[in-house]
C-alpha cells in the first residue's frame, strides 16, 4: 500500500515538474486586425509562457484541451466577443493533415480576425496537397494553406515560399471550396492553415478548414487491390 502511494506521488511530482505530454510543435495563433501582433498563442497541452519546440512562439494562454494533438481557445478578442477555435493535428488524426475549426461572432461593430494552426515534423508520404473548407458566414472568409519546406515553425518559414493554395473571398453563405496544390519541401516539413474573417457589422462565421498531404498513388492502388481481393473472397463464399 505504501509502495503504491509512493509511486502515485512520484507520478504526480513528475507531471508537476515537467508538465503534461505535448506536441509542442502544434500551435494555434489568433490575430485581431485591430491590434498589433498575435492576440492569442496556444501551444498543445502547455501553460502560458511556454515555448514551442521550434522556438518561434511563446504561449499567451494555456491550452484548454488536454488531448494530445489538439489545441483549443474559447474566449474573446477585441473585435469578436466570441471566438471558439480548435486546431487538430498528429497524433489525434492520422496521415499528414491539420484541421482548423472556428466559430467567431461580432456582436456590435464587426472587424477582422485571422486564425492559424501550424505544426512541424511531418514525414513525407505523398505527392501533393489538398486544401478544403466549408461553412457559413455573415461576412467574408479567405482560406490559405502553407508548407514550411525546412521544417521551421516561424511565420517566415511558412510564408517565404508563398501559399500552397489560396481560396477566393467567400461572401455568400453557405460556402465550400477545395483545391489541390504542390509545394517543394524536405523529407520532414511543416504544415499550416489559416483563415481570415471580416465582418462589416454584427454577425457570425463558422467553418472547418482542412489541409492534408495526398497519399502516393501507389498507396491508394494497394488499398484498392486489397479491397478487391476481399470482395472476391466474399463472393466465393
Amino acid at each position: 500500500m505504501l509502495k503504491k502511494f509512493l509511486l502515485t506521488a512520484l507520478a504526480v511530482a513528475i507531471v508537476g515538474v515537467f508538465g503534461n505530454p505535448s506536441d509542442a510543435s502544434l500551435v494555434l495563433l489568433i490575430d485581431d486586425h485591430s491590434t498589433s501582433g498575435f492576440d492569442v498563442i496556444v501551444i498543445d497541452n502547455q501553460p502560458a509562457g511556454s515555448t514551442s519546440s521550434g522556438g518561434s512562439w511563446t504561449s499567451t494562454i494555456a491550452d484548454s484541451n488536454m488531448t494530445l494533438g489538439a489545441v483549443v481557445f474559447n474566449g474573446a478578442v477585441p473585435s469578436f466577443e466570441i471566438n471558439v477555435s480548435t486546431g487538430v493535428s498528429k497524433p489525434a488524426v492520422h496521415n499528414n493533415q491539420i484541421d482548423l475549426n472556428s466559430i467567431v461572432a461580432s456582436l456590435s461593430n464587426g472587424g477582422g480576425v485571422q486564425m492559424i494552426v501550424l505544426d512541424t515534423d511531418f514525414v513525407d508520404n505523398g505527392h501533393g496537397f489538398r486544401t478544403q473548407i466549408g461553412g457559413t458566414t455573415n461576412g467574408e472568409v479567405l482560406a490559405e494553406s502553407w508548407v514550411s519546406a525546412n521544417n521551421g515553425d516561424s511565420a517566415a518559414d511558412f510564408t517565404g515560399v508563398g501559399p500552397v493554395s489560396a481560396s477566393p473571398w467567400f461572401t455568400e453563405t453557405p460556402f465550400s471550396w477545395s483545391e489541390d496544390g504542390n509545394a517543394t519541401h524536405n523529407t520532414v516539413f511543416g504544415m499550416a492553415a489559416s483563415a481570415d474573417v471580416f465582418h462589416q457589422t454584427a454577425g457570425m462565421t463558422s467553418f472547418d478548414l482542412n489541409f492534408q498531404q495526398i497519399p502516393e498513388p501507389t498507396t491508394v492502388l494497394i488499398w484498392s487491390m486489397l479491397a478487391g481481393v476481399g470482395l472476391v473472397v466474399r463472393r466465393r463464399r
